[in-house]
């Protein structure tokens, strides 16, 4: 319940800001973002949080006081970003495929399509934040005045709608294609599918 009720203290802070143009109230909902993800992530995920931090504390140093808060959005793909992508060094277990066993048991990695789906798939993931991770941060530069050899849309429109479009389309795009992919994979409705995944996913992160 705490922790529900501190997610939506970060979301009205971020509406605030966006609706006010206040600056420092979004300053308090990017921060509270970071702690947020900061007090719920695994210590080996606190490197990589304390880096964002760092760096947008420099942006705030550097730049405007709404540049933080802009390239915010292009740190947390690049976050997400960095958790598909160390799960595929050598000798550690692609995250999809930790998530196949997590909601469908550790026999599934026993069929040589599904091992690969689950590499593939994690790639891919982590081939899109890193896309989203440098759209961001163009947007965020381009409506600073940086030249760029094609038109951008703003990091309002990036942060409110390419992002989470991008990622819900992905999400569900490859949930219906899956049955496709993998024919013998078991069958889950969408929202159990969540639950289960939201409910395996602390220690995916591990």
């Amino acid at each position: 319940m705490k922790r529900a009720l501190f997610w939506l203290a970060a979301l009205a802070c971020s509406l605030a800001g966006a609706w006010s143009g206040d600056a420092n109230v979004s300053a308090v909902a990017a921060a509270l973002i970071l702690i947020g993800l900061w007090t719920t992530a695994p210590p080996s995920l606190h490197p990589a949080l304390g880096t964002i931090a760092i760096c947008s504390v420099l942006a705030r140093w550097l730049g405007d006081r709404w540049l933080p808060i802009d390239l915010m959005p292009a740190w947390i793909a690049a976050f997400v970003g960095w958790i598909f992508a160390r799960t595929l060094l050598a000798g550690r277990q692609p995250l999809i495929a930790r998530a196949i066993a997590a909601i469908d048991g550790d026999d599934q990695l026993e069929q040589l399509e599904v091992v690969r789906y689950a590499r593939g798939l994690t790639v891919l993931w982590a081939s899109v934040q890193a896309a989203l991770f440098v759209l961001g941060v163009a947007c965020a530069l381009n409506a600073r005045g940086a030249w760029l050899p094609f038109a951008l849309p703003s990091s309002r429109v990036f942060s409110g709608l390419i992002l989470p479009g991008v990622v819900v389309s992905t999400f569900v795009l490859e949930f219906v294609l899956r049955r496709v992919l993998l024919p013998s994979a078991p069958r889950h409705h969408l929202l159990a599918f969540l639950r289960r995944l939201v409910g395996s996913w602390p220690r995916l992160l591990e």
